[in-house]
């Protein structure tokens, strides 16, 4: 009778240490696969220098130049690459300067709305345009958020004040 109550005792005694083998070994890879990304995110960082600091593209109108820090998305990344260009932009409901780029911009893989904020860059689908924000607007579909202005926002309503702005990527 002691030999069963030690058998007993002895699954007792393993179950319950299988749950915490079982607790260390799900921490684990948690920690490892943590541990993987890091690495990896720093050697793509160290190999490229375009991971490492945003893209950035500049406004040009007169003597007067806006800086926008680009988001990582498809559209934006499209956008860096069409640049240099020349836009004529106009005033739209008393909120955004538009300007109609030659080349519509890929939208798949990006977001599809935002609520812009002053100094946001955003691309219209609908009608192909750019939009640089100088009053906060409300959430809309269909405005992919492309950028934010990072220096310069003072001349955002001046866009439409000259002939054409250049646009082009800083180095």
């Amino acid at each position: 009778e002691s030999a069963p109550s030690n058998t007993i005792m002895d699954a007792e005694i393993t179950q319950v240490e299988q749950p915490q083998e079982t607790q260390g070994q799900e921490e684990g890879p948690d920690r490892s696969e943590s541990e993987t990304e890091q690495p990896q995110e720093t050697q793509e960082q160290e190999g490229d220098p375009n991971m490492s600091e945003p893209k950035k593209i500049r406004f040009l109108l007169d003597e007067k130049e806006i800086v926008v820090q680009l988001n990582d998305n498809p559209a934006a990344d499209a956008l860096y690459e069409m640049l240099p260009m020349e836009l004529t932009f106009e005033d739209f409901n008393r909120t955004e300067k538009i300007a109609y780029m030659d080349e519509t911009l890929p939208t798949e893989g990006a977001p599809d709305s935002c609520d812009p904020a002053v100094g946001d860059l955003c691309f219209y689908i609908p009608w192909g345009n750019l939009s640089v924000f100088y009053k906060d607007f409300r959430y809309s579909e269909s405005l992919v958020p492309l950028g934010t202005v990072e220096s310069g926002a003072e001349f955002l309503e001046q866009l439409d004040a000259v002939s054409s702005v250049t646009v082009e990527t800083v180095e």
